[in-house]
């Protein structure tokens, strides 16, 4: 069974090398997409493609965010290439299996038969709040719960059946035609850890937050947390208790009411690291 991967990057130097070692354990074919990194991260790409067989860059040079139409674009190229399952994973994102094998005998349950598989987020945030790189043994904060969201998986059988799906933005739903699918099917975890450090989700929020205010078409309530990070960063509120706040803003608006409880709740979690978690890695 050969697997396939899309991953649209833009400024992850504090993770990229890390999160590269990951998908090497895991994919045969594998699409970076870069979206005009400027912080190193465009060189790490490049070399890393260049040194493995079925790995492709692409620079993705336009301005504003088309995370959903650049997938939904790579999409039928990948499916082109011999794969059997294809996944989309940004850098911050690592699948919980120890190797390549224990993710196929996932994929391999009979449950996903006419369905779509999907990974669910168990959110993360580092111990020390201004890590300049973060690696297999960074000891991290785990959420006391799951996530609502999962990220899709796509099988070939079901994308030659129905050639017309598209994927929603942040690759956590997958639109079949006609309805032809029967129910998701989870699978697994994917461990997230979307805020390493004060510096990082500072740069993030303001970058963008200035790329959203061109984005006309904006679903109501989209992008809440970003609205938050940027209020309490303009007046200057950011602690080492924000970033654990602000992941669990990841999940929904409710959880700015739940500051308070849900960051006691992280701390009284002993303190894993990716490798204590069962993450595949490459040498």
């Amino acid at each position: 069974m050969r697997l396939g991967l899309i991953s649209q990057i833009k400024n992850e130097i504090d993770i990229i090398e890390t999160f590269l070692r990951h998908i090497d354990a895991l994919f045969d074919v594998v699409f970076l997409l870069d979206h005009r990194s400027i912080d190193g991260t465009q060189q790490i790409l490049e070399s890393a493609a260049l040194s493995r067989t079925n790995w492709n860059y692409f620079f993705l040079d336009y301005q504003g965010q088309f995370q959903k139409q650049a997938t939904n674009f790579f999409l039928h190229e990948i499916f082109k290439q011999d794969i059997d399952f294809l996944f989309f994973l940004d850098a911050d994102e690592f699948i919980q299996v120890q190797s390549k094998d224990a993710l196929i005998l996932k994929l391999q349950n009979k449950e996903i038969f006419n369905a779509i598989p999907t990974l669910r987020w168990k959110n993360c945030v580092p111990v020390v709040p201004e890590i300049r790189e973060l690696g297999s043994e960074t000891k991290l904060f785990s959420s006391p719960d799951r996530s609502v969201h999962s990220k899709i998986i796509i099988p070939k059988q079901l994308y030659l059946e129905n050639p017309q799906i598209w994927v929603a933005e942040g690759n956590h739903k997958l639109n079949v035609p006609g309805d032809n699918v029967t129910h998701d099917v989870e699978i697994g975890t994917l461990i997230h850890i979307p805020i390493r450090s004060i510096h990082q989700i500072t740069r993030k929020a303001i970058i963008t937050g200035i790329t959203l205010t061109a984005k006309s078409n904006k679903p109501k309530g989209a992008y809440y947390q970003y609205a938050e990070f940027l209020r309490q960063i303009s007046t200057d509120q950011l602690s080492e208790e924000s970033l654990i706040r602000f992941t669990a803003l990841y999940d929904s608006p409710s959880r700015v009411q739940d500051f308070k409880d849900s960051t006691e709740l992280w701390k009284q979690k002993s303190q894993v690291c990716l490798n204590e978690l069962g993450i595949a890695f490459s040498n």
